[in-house]
Formats: structure tokens, C-alpha cells, sequence
């Protein structure tokens, strides 16, 4: 390929945001992508986006506050409770091998 033919990656990369105006609904710090810039977008094999080399993430991880995981910690325990009582239950009723873990009343 001549030289004056390849891409100029430090240009483009400097010239990735359009000069247009952002739509009034965009944050701030948006800005909408030039034609330019839209080389920097790329896809893997498995169709994954990447811009200029990195992955897009579009996730938000999922943070919880002490008192949702307390919270969550409570649940879960209520409910294997409930399930074990039921499983007590039933294993009490059936009796055999089902009532190794049970606590069937005399």
C-alpha cells in the first residue's frame, strides 16, 4: 500500500467527535461520532463492539448497599428454612430413606 494511501489513526482519532451539536436530551459531555471517527468502531470474531481497540461495555455491574445485601442474606436464609421445614414435612409423612435430615415430632 503507498504511503499517502493509509490511514492516519492519530487524525482520525483527533477528529472522532462530529462538529454538530448534540441533541438538546444528550448529556453535556456527549458528543454525536464524525464519519471519520466511525473507523475506530470494530468487531471481534464473536461480534463483540470495540472502540478504537477497547471493548464497549454497556453493562452497569450490579452494586448493592450493606442493608439490600443484609436484606438478600435474610431472604435467602427465610427460604431455605421453608424449604427445609417442608422437606420435614413430607419425610415425617413418607419416613424411609427421606427422613435422614428430617425433625419429625414423636
Amino acid at each position: 500500500m503507498a504511503e499517502e494511501e493509509q490511514v492516519k489513526w492519530d487524525r482520525v482519532r483527533q477528529n472522532a467527535r462530529a462538529v454538530n451539536a448534540s441533541p438538546p436530551e444528550w448529556p453535556a459531555h456527549v458528543a454525536p461520532i464524525s464519519q471519520s471517527g466511525l473507523a475506530l468502531l470494530g468487531l471481534d470474531a464473536k461480534h463483540r463492539l470495540y472502540w478504537d481497540g477497547e471493548p464497549v461495555e454497556v453493562g452497569k455491574p450490579l452494586v448493592l448497599t450493606w442493608w439490600q445485601s443484609g436484606l438478600a442474606l435474610v431472604v435467602a436464609l427465610r427460604t431455605a428454612l421453608g424449604a427445609w421445614v417442608t422437606y420435614s414435612e413430607y419425610a415425617c409423612r413418607v419416613g424411609g430413606k427421606f427422613a435422614l435430615l428430617a425433625v419429625c415430632p414423636q
